[in-house]
């Protein structure tokens, strides 16, 4: 049987490895919280604290959860102090175990995870938070930007894993924190799937997710969950919550695709310059 993470109870701050606290001058509760996992992320994440800075009418707080990262990405966030509400360095179990304890630190009422090479598009928040006022419960999301190092296109437009399951763009998602705490965390057995396994976990307990209809996230394919690496996770997730006929569909769906792409770039010698889109 699987475990999910319990996250009933915030987590005690004197748990953690604290490399920097930012004591807030003002009590009132923030609008919601952003969690930044990351290792060894300095030639990427600068832009990303940029696009969260960039974000306006709202009130944020932001969490780092760093891995051990040696590269010069602390020296790169230390930049960002006046910005970062907690810093947290210390080893973890891999990147959904680094979001659990983010998740955990948090008090905002709602969470955004954004990764360590994605950006947010201007106003994402705001288009958020308004949504939130008639859909309180919900999970908010959008399409995402998809960008790797020869192309872009964007996920969310298109149809979902089956005719009764949307696309999940997990990139995107901003979530209660309520939800977190009734229906737990990312499971930190998993190394790559943990958002699929979550959004399936979250979709049949029969949770409203709600799109905010244009794209807000500027996501990097080029990271964890590209290529090959989630196969036997995913076959394993989809034979666990999908029946035979749809969990096949999924798979040979999303894995046929890379496939072609492979073949495509190594036989035909699609290479080439990255395309700047943003």
């Amino acid at each position: 049987m699987a475990n999910y993470p319990c996250l009933l109870q915030p987590a005690q701050i004197e748990c953690f490895n604290v490399i920097h606290h930012k004591k807030r001058a003002n009590i009132e509760p923030v609008d919601l919280s952003v969690i930044t996992v990351c290792l060894n992320s300095a030639p990427t994440i600068e832009k990303t604290i940029e696009s969260i800075i960039s974000q306006k009418g709202v009130s944020i707080e932001y969490i780092v959860i760093d891995g051990g990262s040696t590269d010069g990405t602390i020296s790169i966030l230390s930049k960002y102090f006046h910005v970062i509400d907690l810093l947290v360095q210390e080893p973890d179990l891999g990147v959904f175990d680094a979001m659990n304890k983010g998740i955990q630190l948090s008090t905002g009422p709602y969470i955004m995870l954004l990764n360590s090479d994605d950006r947010l598009l201007p106003n994402t928040f705001e288009r958020y938070i308004a949504l939130t006022k008639d859909f309180p419960e919900a999970i908010i999301h959008g399409p995402i930007i998809a960008v790797s190092e020869r192309e872009s296109t964007t996920w969310g437009l298109y149809p979902g894993l089956t005719p009764d399951i949307p696309e999940f763009n997990h990139p995107s998602w901003l979530v209660p924190a309520s939800i977190y705490r009734k229906y737990g965390g990312y499971r930190s057995d998993l190394r790559v799937s943990g958002d699929f396994e979550i959004f399936l976990r979250f979709w049949f307990a029969g949770l409203t997710f709600k799109s905010v209809g244009e794209a807000c996230v500027v996501f990097s394919c080029d990271g964890l969950s590209s290529g090959f690496k989630g196969y036997a996770e995913d076959l394993a997730i989809c034979f666990r919550y999908l029946n035979y006929i749809n969990a096949v569909r999924v798979v040979l769906r999303w894995y046929s695709k890379k496939t072609v792409k492979f073949l495509m770039q190594r036989i035909l010698g699609f290479f080439g310059p990255r395309k700047e889109v943003f």
